[in-house]
């Protein structure tokens, strides 16, 4: 069931939910980019970093890395929205991901979809906040398409 734009600032009001700011989500993305980021060093660097000695090395590294990087992300936001519906990242900034339809938690499915589409955006350039910022909810395209929110969660 589709809302526009009119139901679902019907729906917020009406519930007393707030959207969450531009300035806290891109606070809770770069909190979760930088935890896997250095999750993700710390654990290729001790596995495969005694290996790297020439050029030929640092590149299988560095592939390494990114392979490990997108996978752990995915995993990462699958698991966290999945059981507790909102990262490390969200949980500190103090907002949370909610399906419009049931105002809670998304299933799985429109979970498994949103970290789909937000990890194949990530890789292109980062486009992740630019659909964001012509969106009335500053809802990104992959919140959009599995039509979920972003709230304030206090």
């Amino acid at each position: 069931m589709l809302f526009s734009d009119e139901k679902i600032e019907e729906i917020l009001f009406r519930e007393g939910l707030t959207l969450s700011s531009f300035t806290q989500r891109l606070s809770a993305f770069l909190i979760d980019l930088l935890f896997i980021f250095f999750l993700v060093w710390g654990f290729c660097y001790g596995f495969f970093g005694e290996y790297v000695k020439n050029i030929e090395s640092k590149i299988i590294f560095i592939q390494k890395f990114l392979f490990l990087f997108f996978m752990f992300q995915f995993f990462y936001e699958l698991f966290f929205i999945l059981f507790f519906g909102a990262t490390l990242g969200k949980m500190i900034v103090g907002i949370k991901v909610i399906s419009v339809q049931t105002l809670d938690k998304p299933n799985f499915i429109s979970i498994l979809m949103r970290c789909f589409i937000k990890i194949v955006q990530e890789g292109v350039c980062c486009t992740l906040f630019i659909f964001a910022l012509n969106d009335k909810f500053l809802r990104p395209f992959y919140d959009k398409w599995g039509r979920m929110l972003v709230i304030s969660a206090g």
